[in-house]
């Protein structure tokens, strides 16, 4: 009668766990889903234009970086700006060329 006790009480933990971990599963892949279609929406929308209606629109990015193994390309990140929505760090890529032009964006 005990092992028969053990192996329901064993067989329930199990499934309290595989619950457990499928509800946390299903809440990441929500958020991501949300993320990823924020961020098509934005990548759509610069992708392409001048770096200065960029500005225009957002204001002096909080922090420029070199893009590695690329002179003509940067990487520009708002944070914490009013315009933006506060659940990511905000960077676009950059092309330096004749007229400086949006690349694509990405939410981080």
């Amino acid at each position: 009668m005990k092992q028969g006790a053990g192996l329901i009480k064993a067989g329930i933990w199990c499934v309290l766990a595989l619950w457990t971990a499928g509800c946390a599963t299903a809440k990441q892949e929500n958020g991501t889903a949300k993320r990823s279609s924020g961020e098509r929406q934005l990548n759509n929308t610069w992708a392409g234009k001048p770096f200065k209606d960029l500005v225009a629109a957002y204001g002096e990015p909080t922090s420029v970086m070199e893009y590695p193994n690329s002179r003509n390309t940067t990487v520009v990140v708002y944070r914490d700006n009013e315009k933006l929505s506060a659940s990511c760090a905000h960077a676009f890529t950059i092309q330096h060329g004749t007229v400086p032009t949006v690349v694509n964006y990405f939410c981080r």
